[in-house]
């Protein structure tokens, strides 16, 4: 028996130590870095690998190499991981510093994985390239028709919050900052639904995803009915500020509930075979249109048509467009309106969880800090438009897309909220109605 402890002991001096092991994978943490060399060059030349830092803390991996675009100049990027003792023995980027495109976030880094992906995985044969691929003025402008693809899918989720934030301040005057929540928990019961569909056995293809976007709405739909008929309908008298700060409480609520629910970490939902055509090729820049587009731009453009039938068609729509303009008279000629109010609630409810289910199925990550910057660019999507015109919140949030895309492709990704928040700095200084707004600015003494 006291072979054993010594025994144990043996075993233990043979294996290595954390910091041993990190030191030992350094090489895997090179060759996960050196994956994303042919994002930024297809055909870069030897490359060079350097080791910065501690691998048991933060390991940085320089690259550099000689570009192949004629000139040969060098071209280098820094990735930089998060400790391995935290990821479970697992590289893993958390961001990437390069020479000509800034410092780009996980979120960018996914984005790039995806694009390599899109290369070898999608629908179109690989035609022979043209002679001369060098960059020329027909490949930048192939560029800026790949961003503006990009930058429609935003404008789609852009204007789907804006119109939801449009809604509920039509009808009682305060903005709902919790719409960014409900747009996170519309993410992730999308995520939900594929994790159950893998789970079965199933695939997440066309009818799966239509049942799922199904499930979401009316998801949403319940959650915001459920946020008005706890918390706001109980708040109708109070001042416009009890109800914006009781909506901020509510999102930290929501956000931090997920938060102990799922943890930290981003959720993931990858990448099918044949995701992606090929429209463009051979010119100097590849342009691809991914299914995600186009499943988000029809359904947006058939949201769109509903909310278009509801406001001209429907009962709700004239019930609506009373409430919001005198909510008092059309009590006195019959109208429910606290029931217009909760149905309104609904409505936007459901317009953010559709917003949730295209950004999980589009950009295939969630996490629980997701809704914030997004609900926040929405309602500025929302004043650029013009607050009291669901027409400007739609053309807002397509405004703003564009502003933030080109933005970041003339000036630099990193620049990008800067210039969306300057706009909207700018919006409530020299236009406060908005482009299509008629919101009537009032005097101090006239104000409730």
């Amino acid at each position: 028996m006291a072979l054993l402890p010594a025994l144990f002991l043996a075993l233990l001096s043979l294996t290595p130590a954390p910091a041993a092991r990190a030191a030992q994978d350094v090489p895997a943490a090179i060759a996960r870095c050196q994956e994303l060399v042919p994002g930024f060059d297809e055909h870069p030349g030897p490359v060079l690998s350097e080791v910065q830092g501690n691998p048991d803390k933060v390991l940085g991996v320089r690259l550099t190499w000689k570009r192949s675009d004629g000139d040969h100049a060098e071209d280098w990027i820094i990735c930089w991981f998060l400790p391995i003792s935290e990821t479970n023995g697992l590289w893993q980027i958390d961001e990437v510093q390069t020479k000509n495109h800034g410092m780009m976030i996980r979120y960018d880094v996914q984005q790039l994985y995806k694009m390599l992906w899109l290369r070898t995985h999608d629908n179109a044969q690989r035609l022979a390239p043209v002679a001369a691929t060098a960059a020329t003025w027909i490949a930048r402008l192939l560029y800026l028709l790949q961003q503006t693809i990009n930058g429609i899918t935003i404008g789609c989720l852009y204007a789907l919050l804006a119109v939801a934030f449009n809604l509920i301040y039509g009808i009682v005057r305060f903005i709902n900052l919790a719409f960014g929540e409900l747009y996170m928990i519309g993410a992730f019961a999308t995520y939900l639904a594929y994790a159950v569909t893998i789970h079965l056995g199933g695939s997440f293809t066309l009818l799966p995803i239509l049942a799922t976007a199904a499930y979401v709405i009316v998801t949403g739909a319940l959650a915001g009915w459920t946020t008005n008929h706890l918390v706001f309908s109980r708040l109708r008298a109070s001042a416009s500020t009890v109800p914006l700060i009781a909506s901020i409480a509510l999102a930290i609520l929501i956000s931090n509930t997920v938060l102990i629910l799922q943890g930290p970490k981003t959720r993931w939902m990858p990448q099918y075979q044949h995701s992606a055509w090929r429209i463009v090729e051979g010119l100097g820049y590849d342009v691809y249109l991914r299914k995600g587009h186009v499943f988000v731009g029809i359904g947006t453009a058939c949201i769109a048509g509903f909310l278009w039938w509801v406001a001209r068609r429907s009962n709700l729509g004239r019930s609506y467009r009373a409430c919001a303009q005198d909510p008092k008279m059309a009590a006195l000629v019959g109208v429910d309106v606290r029931g217009t109010i909760g149905l309104s609630f609904a409505l936007s409810g459901a317009l953010t969880g559709a917003a949730g289910l295209f950004e999980a199925l589009q950009y295939n990550a969630v996490d629980f800090h997701m809704g914030f910057i997004v609900a926040i660019k929405a309602l500025t999507a929302a004043l650029l438009g013009g607050i009291g015109s669901v027409p400007g919140a739609l053309a807002g949030g397509f405004i703003l897309a564009g502003i933030e895309t080109y933005a970041g492709t003339v000036i630099g990704f990193e620049w990008r909220d800067i210039v969306v928040f300057g706009v909207l700095a700018l919006v409530l200084v020299f236009r406060p109605a908005g482009i299509f707004g008629t919101l009537r600015l009032m005097p101090a003494d006239e104000r409730p």
